[in-house]
């Protein structure tokens, strides 16, 4: 359980408390779904078996799949299930690098400088950098807030903020945050979420930061603390950060951020004025198949249960403490969950995987417990 407090950022104490599993794992089985596909020349393509599904993103018109290399794909609603190309890179200097979510719908990201959006045809494709920037400064991520801004993470040189100008372009020099001036834990970044307080959480190899507005807070260091002279002669007197581990997925659930540093789980109140303590989840009494590792991927569904996607994908409901385990041995071997979401209204978590293609979990059949909401 994860306890309340609201002990100011001045007097932040790094309490890493431990909640055990004690409910043996359950193990379920997926269902992979192969779709063919015949395109207008009369070739034929589609979500083979072993495709790799990099992002899913489930709008009003379906859901869209990016895959490595044949490009995105539109899923229609059941029960057709009618799949089309609805965008293929134009040649092989083109990458198609991720789907972008916004609450305007979904964007394409192409050579980290460009987005194209997609469920609107005419739409043209907008350019908020250079080619130049994509290919020196090596983004990893790409995050748009409600405002327009681009967040773009790097892999070596910290985050890059583009800022549209008063005619919706990105013409602007963004503005960098680093490591300089203390402002970020660490200049690699993993990722890059909003929660709903619209408070965006980087997670960097050195721990998390926050962008409230136009202020920054480094949790990954030591709160500014006056000492004594003593203190200072002695090297006491330091307060220790909140968190200064890697950050590789993050979700939200209620008033609490969930986070990973591909090993474990932890969870942090999402209101960075008011933290207090960071909470480690121990898995090693779940008796899981395997020692939880390759943490990527973290997804809370309707119910509120956290999915937690890496060499094997677990299924954990925070208030009973019990944990469902999904055949790792079969579905996943050698393989990487690089996507995972909830499609509600047809009660299906869907997965894409390196080199494995696409599946989904039938929540409604998998278990009793799991009971799908209809809006």
């Amino acid at each position: 359980m994860i306890a309340k407090s609201s002990l100011g950022l001045v007097a932040l104490v790094g309490l890493f408390c431990a909640a055990s599993l004690s409910a043996t794992a359950q193990t379920h089985t997926l269902e992979r779904v192969v779709i063919p596909l015949e395109l207008p020349s009369g070739e034929t393509g589609g979500l083979e078996k072993n495709s790799t599904i990099t992002y899913l993103s489930l709008q009003p018109e379906g859901l869209y799949i990016l895959t490595d290399r044949k490009g995105c794909y539109l899923l229609s609603e059941v029960p057709t299930y009618e799949l089309q190309l609805v965008a293929e890179p134009a040649d092989r200097r083109e990458v198609f690098n991720a789907l972008v979510e916004t609450n305007r719908g979904a964007y394409l990201l192409i050579n980290y400088r460009e987005l194209l959006p997609l469920g609107q045809p005419e739409a043209p494709r907008i350019n908020f950098t250079t080619s130049y920037f994509s290919s020196v400064v090596k983004p990893t991520s790409v995050h748009i807030s409600a405002d327009g801004t681009i967040l773009a993470g790097s892999a070596q040189d910290g985050l890059f903020v583009f800022r549209p100008d008063e005619y919706g372009g990105y013409t602007n020099v963004p503005d960098r945050v680093s490591t300089v001036g203390k402002q970020l834990p660490s200049n690699l970044i993993h990722v890059i979420y909003e929660d709903q307080h619209g408070v965006v959480w980087i997670g960097t190899d050195g721990g998390l930061a926050t962008v409230v507005g136009d202020t920054i807070y480094n949790l990954g260091r030591s709160p500014e603390r006056k000492k004594t002279w003593l203190q200072r002669f002695l090297g006491t007197g330091d307060i220790p950060p909140v968190y200064s581990g890697s950050v590789t997925a993050i979700a939200e659930l209620g008033d609490n951020l969930f986070f990973s540093d591909g090993e474990q789980i932890f969870a942090i109140s999402n209101r960075p004025d008011s933290l207090a303590a960071v909470y480690q989840y121990h898995f090693e009494e779940a008796a899981l198949p395997l020692p939880l590792s390759e943490v990527k991927k973290l997804s809370v569904d309707i119910n509120g249960d956290l999915w937690i996607a890496g060499n094997q994908l677990l299924r954990y409901n925070i208030t009973t403490d019990k944990v469902n385990v999904f055949n790792p041995a079969g579905a996943f071997r050698g393989q990487e969950i690089l996507a995972i979401l909830e499609n509600l209204d047809q009660g299906k978590i869907w997965l894409g995987t390196r080199r494995g293609g696409l599946f989904f979990l039938n929540a409604d059949a998998e278990f009793e417990s799991y009971r799908r909401i209809d809006h």
